[in-house]
């Protein structure tokens, strides 16, 4: 593990992951129209309605603690998801969580006189972690609510022809 703990949730807006699930949907309707055109709404969404986001589950039943040296101590907490996620806020709040996320496993780490000091700061920072983890699922669970819509809306852009003129290209 490394001796620094980097910043968690802190790199993007949960909506780049959005975006990245969307993008393929777009693509794939624009260029293979074709094949789509004759689907109805529903067989459209079901189509593409495969796309989910896995949200991170944290595993602390097979959390493991040591004492590393002196004063440091590190909890690592295996997890289930999107690895991804780690790095993607809910929503735009400064949360100043460290951590590190290695080969499937949360790393906390702190400096604490007493491993009873340490596992009450690691308490502190997984109720932390829980609640971002919490706000992440809930736009999750609202945008595959909307996903539907969103494809529905997609299939008409990529149905709209073309506007006439001279291409950007040329």
């Amino acid at each position: 593990m490394n001796d620094y703990q980097m910043p968690l949730f802190d790199r993007y807006d949960l909506s780049v992951e959005f975006e990245r699930h969307l993008r393929p949907v777009r693509q794939r309707l624009v260029e293979e129209w074709d094949r789509y055109s004759f689907m109805s709404d529903e067989q459209l969404v079901d189509r593409f309605e495969g796309q989910m986001i896995c949200p991170i589950e944290l595993l602390p039943e097979r959390a493991s603690l040591d004492h590393v040296e002196g004063r440091l101590y590190e909890l690592a907490v295996p997890y289930r998801g999107d690895d991804a996620l780690w790095h993607l806020f809910p929503i735009n709040v400064a949360w100043g969580v460290l951590g590190e996320v290695f080969r499937g496993e949360l790393i906390l780490q702190t400096l604490a006189a007493s491993e009873a000091e340490a596992q009450s700061d690691f308490d502190e920072r997984l109720k932390q972690i829980a609640v971002i983890l919490d706000l992440q699922k809930q736009r999750i669970e609202m945008f595959e609510g909307a996903l539907p819509s969103l494809v529905r809306a997609e299939a008409v852009r990529a149905q709209r022809p073309l506007p006439a003129g001279p291409s950007v290209l040329d």
